[in-house]
């Protein structure tokens, strides 16, 4: 009542700073100050929040409240308020439990000081990103005993509980607020009563919390508390781990009957009383496990409706789906095999195009992807990746000048093999980029460009040990070159049959012509017209014997 307690102090103050003013005058004031004073007592109140729907408080229990409801109230703010006669005693602690409808953020507030404003300092986080959960409220020794307020305040998970959150607006979640009071302990003597022990049931779903209280149990400060745990009452009993409240939050183990209760101390005698015990069963909940390997490429995976996209356990649980009542639970251990992946790298040269590999055949540079399914130990498709490339074949022309052939392969570094097409052998020392013909005959060159390897054509060399000027002084040949017709105009001394060839590049016969002439001077020609440009090798033979050589071209 911080408000009236101002306005009274206010209201005094006001008196002795107007104690002159005459009766009439004072009977006024003090009239207009009480209305003031009674009407802001009248008027103050507990600020009302406002929330949206989901993540509902579903139960709320802290000594005799146990309070269940089921959704969200229907008012527009989602808030409910409830009357109590629960009452929390100077500098004893209460074990405050809570249960929401979905995963949530949960908080609580009690208006110790009675100045009707939720403090930072009076508030509680309970549990974050849960079902439930329960805490231990410890009541200040100088709280204000009376009525006041107990606020319960849920929110989805997305947005965190501060402890600034009385009042504030929330999209989503609910606010109960409790009418609670506050009261003195006189210090405990003698021997405490440590009364019954009860609980919210005795029959309860494997997993699931319950809570223990006492009932007539001495209440004085200076007591401490002990909570045990036993197969049965007339086993040997186990002290459980913080558990020290006048009310415990359990959770007995899966399956089987487990008794509990606790031992009152006072702790200004020594003399102690223990509860009578309360024995809980606890229902075994059914469980199944699956443990699932699949390759990588196999997920994402589905299992009962969810889609999993990486190696972990799950959990599914099944609400209320066996006999008794209880949940199901049903785990998923999944595993992964990675896919196995083989990169290479391959280069060939163009004369080995198509390429086989792997039952693909290939003609250009790339990349390629090849699944072999269900290749892998564990039954995994296997992947390879093959990075093609062509590499560029040697120039395999050459040009014959005499008796020299030159390789037109010119590029650094290059390696030549000179050979003997009548044999098809190498000759010897023959490695330079050109090759002079001793004896007449048939070459090629084998040239690499450090990425491959390719053979010349052969080339006939057949002017070895002849002039190729004129042998013979009265032949005359002209035009040369020339695009058409090659006139050949020789001095004969006597009659003879004369030969006349015309050899390509290679030492093909590319024209050949025999004329039966007389002694004197003869105009003969060889037709050039239809042959394809280049040099060419005219050769005269006189009755089979070769008497000239000469070269030509022609400049198509």
């Amino acid at each position: 009542m911080k408000n009236y307690i101002s306005n009274t102090i206010s209201f005094f103050v006001f008196l002795q700073q107007n104690k002159n003013c005459n009766r009439k005058q004072c009977s006024f004031l003090t009239l207009l100050v009480f209305i003031l004073l009674f009407s802001n007592v009248a008027q103050a109140q507990y600020c009302i929040p406002s929330s949206g729907g989901g993540s509902c408080i579903t139960n709320v229990t802290v000594g005799t409240i146990n309070n269940t409801t089921t959704g969200c109230p229907s008012s527009a703010n989602n808030y409910n308020t409830f009357a109590s006669t629960f009452v929390f005693y100077q500098g004893i602690s209460n074990s405050l439990s809570i249960t929401c409808s979905n995963l949530a953020n949960t908080g609580a507030w009690i208006d110790f000081n009675q100045d009707l404003v939720l403090d930072s300092s009076e508030y509680f986080p309970v549990f974050s990103n849960a079902l439930n959960g329960t805490i231990n409220i410890a009541v200040p020794g100088l709280a204000m005993t009376g009525t006041t307020l107990l606020r319960i305040r849920s929110i989805d998970t997305s947005t965190a509980i501060l402890s600034t959150d009385a009042c504030n607006t929330f999209l989503s979640g609910e606010t109960e607020d409790y009418t609670i009071s506050i009261a003195a302990l006189s210090s405990c003597t003698g021997t405490p009563n440590a009364g019954i022990t009860v609980a919210t049931s005795d029959t309860i779903c494997g997993g699931m919390m319950d809570t223990l209280s006492l009932v007539g149990a001495t209440v004085a400060p200076g007591l401490s508390y002990s909570w045990q745990r036993a197969a049965c009452v007339s086993c040997p009993w186990v002290a459980l781990l913080n558990a020290f409240g006048s009310s415990y939050v359990c959770i007995p183990p899966m399956g089987g009957t487990w008794c509990y209760h606790c031992i009152v101390t006072c702790l200004n005698t020594g003399a102690y009383d223990t509860s009578v015990a309360i024995c809980i069963t606890s229902l075994t909940a059914p469980t199944s496990i699956t443990n699932v390997a699949i390759c990588s490429n196999q997920l994402p995976y589905i299992w009962n409706g969810q889609s999993y996209t990486t190696a972990g356990t799950y959990t599914a649980n099944f609400p209320n789906s066996n006999g008794n009542g209880c949940d199901s639970i049903a785990y998923l251990i999944l595993s992964n095999y990675p896919i196995p992946t083989n990169t290479g790298s391959l280069s060939v040269c163009q004369n080995q195009l198509p390429y086989l590999w792997n039952g693909q055949s290939l003609t250009t540079a790339g990349t390629y992807i090849d699944t072999m399914l269900n290749a892998s130990v564990n039954g995994c498709d296997s992947i390879s990746v093959l990075n093609f490339s062509i590499n560029p074949m040697p120039d395999t022309t050459t040009t014959l000048s005499g008796t020299t052939i030159t390789s037109n392969q010119v590029s650094v570094p290059s390696s030549y093999q000179w050979m003997d097409c009548g044999n098809n052998q190498p000759i010897n020392s023959a490695t330079a980029n050109s090759f002079t013909a001793t004896t007449n005959g048939s070459y090629a060159v084998v040239v690499s460009n450090i990425f491959c390897t390719d053979t010349s054509a052969c080339v006939t060399v057949t002017t070895v040990g002849v002039d190729n000027l004129k042998s013979i002084s009265n032949i005359h040949i002209f035009p040369n070159p020339t695009s058409s017709i090659l006139y050949i105009d020789l001095n004969n001394a006597t009659s003879q049959n004369i030969t006349l060839k015309l050899l390509d590049i290679s030492g093909r016969i590319a024209n050949q012509k025999t004329v039966k002439v007389n002694s004197g001077l003869q105009h003969l020609n060889m037709n050039m017209a239809e042959l394809p440009k280049g040099m060419y090798t005219l050769e005269v033979y006189e009755d089979g014997q070769r008497v000239y050589v000469q070269k030509v071209e022609s400049k198509k």
